[in-house]
């Protein structure tokens, strides 16, 4: 479902009302159903959102129906209901209602919508101030998507230093987005090999992408920094490695 029609739901198993509602080819009357049921309103959401996108369909009407039961979902403070709603907004870049349901999800301290504020206030207003408390306070809450964002936010504002101590801190984490991110900031797999070998750290992550580009590299280069434990790059900026273990220590 999520591959075919673009969606980012959870990986789950179907539930029996949901198995039933995919595969009957009855028109749904919605006055049949306990529509104050939470994971009712949930499956009959996601069943209106993939008959959205059926070719020959009512798209207007079936938006309306699955709006509306997002809204009954926000209503009874379900998070898919603000999370689902925000998502949705956001990717038919309405970023005013977008912004809208987020800050529901702040409001009841919900991490993920602490990112999503984040971001989308910066594509409304990329002049605007950003809010790096909202990421951090995502962070402290477990949210490590919240890195590669705060990452970003100090390398935008000049700040290399702890920029770089936040995508080191991702790349612990595991985090691809961090790896990618440092990959187009080096430009170079020699930097990127001298960079990776060197920290305090090894995962699998890390592992996979040296042998990625284990025979894209300068030998010569890697021999001359074997002993260092920093390197230039950034507009010639000295980028000491291993000051990641102060957020490891701070955050897990």
């Amino acid at each position: 479902m999520n591959k075919k029609y673009d969606f980012n739901y959870s990986d789950r198993n179907l539930t029996v009302f949901e198995k039933r509602l995919f595969n009957s080819d009855d028109k749904i009357d919605l006055s049949t159903y306990d529509l104050n049921n939470i994971e009712i309103l949930n499956s009959l959401s996601i069943y209106y959102h993939i008959q959205m996108h059926k070719i020959g369909n009512n798209f207007i009407e079936n938006e309306r129906i699955f709006l509306m039961l997002l809204l009954k979902l926000n209503k009874l403070r379900d998070s898919r209901g603000y999370l689902r709603l925000n998502s949705y907004y956001f990717k038919i870049k309405n970023y005013e209602k977008a912004i809208e349901f987020a800050k529901i999800g702040v409001a009841n301290n919900y991490p993920l919508s602490m990112i999503n504020l984040y971001v989308y206030q910066l594509l409304a207003n990329p002049e605007s101030d950003r809010d790096l408390s909202l990421l951090i306070k995502a962070l402290e809450m477990k949210e490590y998507l919240a890195i590669d964002a705060i990452s970003l936010h100090y390398l935008h504002s000049g700040d290399i230093i702890e920029g770089f101590k936040y995508l080191e801190y991702g790349l612990y984490k595991k985090s691809s987005l961090c790896l990618d991110t440092l990959q187009k900031i080096l430009s170079d797999n020699t930097n990127l090999y001298i960079c990776l070998t060197r920290l305090p750290f090894n995962n699998e992550l890390i592992e996979d992408k040296l042998r990625e580009i284990s025979q894209l590299l300068d030998q010569k280069r890697i021999d001359i920094t074997r002993d260092k434990t920093y390197f230039t790059c950034f507009n010639n900026q000295i980028v000491f490695l291993g000051t990641s273990i102060e957020l490891i220590n701070r955050y897990g």
